[in-house]
């Protein structure tokens, strides 16, 4: 959490004018590095101005590396870097840097929007986008060292910037600015390499792991290392393989499977060797996907995402699980059923007082029956434009097998009445497992230093 100070102090720059052009209209966020404002310039130019902290911009090497950003985002040259227009300095010596202004969202705040996870047709349209930028800047020799949600943007026009260079390495022009054995980063998305500090062993196959693990928490909404604190993310991965996106999500394409698992392996030789070459095989994957695959959801008991990362900490991300017709309870079955009641409700006649009337026929033993009503099983009712409607569906996933409900159980067929009437009531549905992973409550460590990106 921001001490209330830096909170104040950034919120009290409201309406001043900076270097005598800069009119700071509102703030964007405020992190734990800077502060971003939505500014005007003279000339009724908007752009967003970072603002480092007062403290901060005392630190010279905190300072330069901030100046740096603009430096190493502009050598890229490629329309989803974000654009740093200027750099200076404000009377009180703050350092800020200029940069475009952004209408949109971050994947991370999209992830919270819709409940904690993407779909995966979407989550693989993002990394496509994400994979052609960290091309460019690879070939560059820029390492980015810090891809994950919060610094993946999404413009309203459907384009993804990156964020944060602010950590960025010119692979061989500035092995000084890291010591050996300094972290920087965050723990969740971090290869074995980087959680070691061994600096001269990061590359870009380093910023491809972290495209693997974004993948993996978009889709599950999960951390591929589980754990209850950032320290323990950042020892399980330096001495743990990160686990299979099959076994955190069951039931998955396998080609999904091995393009996540690939670009997760612990040796950086058996990743993806290239950003283009994980492109390709990410467009494989959406090649092969299914048309209405799907993704169903039920809140999970405990978030497993970091207090210091953009999720607020109410967040509860879904699990997700398989589902089919014959699991599901659709809004379509239900109008069905009603109408079922109302039907047997009308066919019903209560007794009148008076006269007894006598029946013209003989009346037969099968005449004092009740009526039965036939309500159609789960398995009969439609599961293409229903399945929107259930209340715990998200467009998001992969279709599972229709002959299992969620419990992995198959439905017993109607049991045959007399007269071939079926008498199935409508199933009761199974409680699900919910996944019991605790809440992260530490700040990851790029977080304290660099703040939350905007």
């Amino acid at each position: 959490m921001l001490a209330p100070d830096v909170m104040e102090s950034a919120e009290r720059r409201i309406g001043q004018t900076v270097c005598g052009k800069w009119h700071l209209d509102r703030v964007i966020g405020i992190g734990g590095m800077a502060a971003v404002y939505e500014a005007t310039h003279r000339n009724r130019n908007r752009v967003a101005i970072k603002m480092l902290h007062p403290a901060l911009s005392l630190e010279d090497g905190t300072r330069q590396r901030f100046l740096r950003e603009g430096y190493v985002a502009n050598t890229i040259r490629h329309t989803g870097a974000v654009q740093v227009l200027d750099d200076d300095v404000t009377d009180d010596g703050v350092a800020f840097l200029v940069m475009e202004l952004l209408r949109g969202e971050s994947v991370a705040e999209r992830m919270y929007r819709r409940g904690g996870a993407l779909e995966v047709q979407e989550t693989l349209e993002i990394a496509d986008q994400l994979l052609d930028v960290l091309g460019a800047a690879h070939d560059q020799k820029v390492i980015h060292r810090d891809i994950k949600p919060d610094n993946i943007f999404l413009t309203d026009s459907g384009d993804v910037k990156v964020l944060d260079f602010g950590i960025a390495r010119l692979h061989q022009g500035d092995r000084g600015m890291t010591k050996v054995g300094s972290f920087m980063g965050t723990p969740a998305f971090c290869a074995q390499e980087q959680a070691r500090g061994r600096w001269d062993s990061v590359d870009h196959r380093t910023d491809l792991y972290s495209v693997g693990a974004t993948i993996f928490t978009c889709v599950t909404g999960e951390h591929v290392h589980q754990a209850e604190t950032s320290s323990e993310q950042l020892a399980l991965a330096i001495s743990s393989k990160a686990r299979s996106l099959a076994e955190a999500l069951p039931g998955v394409p396998r080609d999904l499977v091995q393009l996540v698992d690939t670009a997760l392996s612990y040796n950086k030789e058996d990743r993806y060797q290239s950003a283009r070459a994980m492109r390709a095989a990410v467009t494989r994957v959406m090649a092969g996907l299914p048309a209405s695959t799907k993704l169903s959801q039920i809140p999970p008991s405990t978030p497993t995402l970091g207090e210091g990362e953009m999720y607020p900490e109410s967040l509860t991300p879904p699990l997700l699980f398989r589902s089919g017709p014959s699991g599901r309870v659709t809004l379509g079955l239900l109008a069905v059923g009603v109408l079922a009641v109302l039907l047997f409700l009308a066919s019903y006649e209560a007794p009148v007082a008076g006269p007894s009337v006598t029946n013209e026929r003989e009346t037969s033993p099968s005449d004092d029956k009740a009526s039965v009503v036939t309500v159609p099983t789960p398995d009969d009712a439609p599961s293409s434009d229903s399945d929107a409607a259930a209340p715990v569906s998200q467009e998001a996933g992969l279709k599972s097998e229709p002959s299992e409900v969620d419990s992995g159980e198959s439905v017993p067929p109607p049991a045959e009445g007399k007269g071939g009437t079926s008498k199935e009531a409508i199933p009761e549905r199974r409680p699900l497992k919910q996944d019991r992973s605790k809440e992260d409550p530490s700040l990851d460590s790029d977080e304290a230093m660099f703040g939350k990106r905007y």
